[in-house]
């Protein structure tokens, strides 16, 4: 996304320390975090939240706190 969009600030979370630095665009921001320990952004901080590959990452019943957190930093509609 951040080589797509070079005027975009794309922010990149995981709890698992696997970014590529050595290919790490300027406007790319990483940071190691879990989404169930509350993400580092304030309320309505962005326009867009993708999550990828959560399918395992989360168990039945951590995803209903991992979405409340996906709209906690999501801007309103």
């Amino acid at each position: 996304m951040a080589h797509d969009f070079d005027k975009a600030e794309v922010h990149g979370c995981d709890f698992a320390e696997m970014y590529p630095v050595e290919i790490k665009p300027a406007n790319a921001i990483f940071n190691l975090v879990n989404i169930l320990d509350r993400l580092p952004y304030p309320d309505n901080r962005f326009d867009l939240v993708q999550i990828r590959t959560f399918v395992v990452a989360l168990r039945t019943h951590e995803w209903p706190a991992a979405i409340k957190e996906v709209y906690r930093v999501l801007k309103p509609g």
